[in-house]
């Protein structure tokens, strides 16, 4: 697939999904190259599937800096 000028009969723009497919190494992004592959079984994810997917973005986000924040401050349970 091609990125369309605007001129006739031209290919259809990238979808995002197919872009990650063709971009995405499996061995690299293992769990992106599932996602991306995933969408590509032809089902629209339900509502509730797309809920958890940005949930579990945001909790792994807040993971991550809490994490960071503990290890880089020397952030213990007592305060100082």
């Amino acid at each position: 697939m091609a990125a369309s000028d605007g001129s006739e009969g031209a290919a259809p723009l990238w979808t995002f999904d197919a872009l990650l497919r063709e971009l995405v190494d499996e061995k690299t992004y293992p769990r992106l190259h599932r996602i991306a592959w995933a969408s590509a079984s032809g089902g629209e994810p339900s509502e509730r599937e797309e809920f958890l997917f940005g949930l579990d973005r945001i909790l792994d986000g807040v993971q991550r800096l809490s994490t960071r924040d503990y290890v880089t401050h020397g952030y213990g349970w007592r305060a100082r």
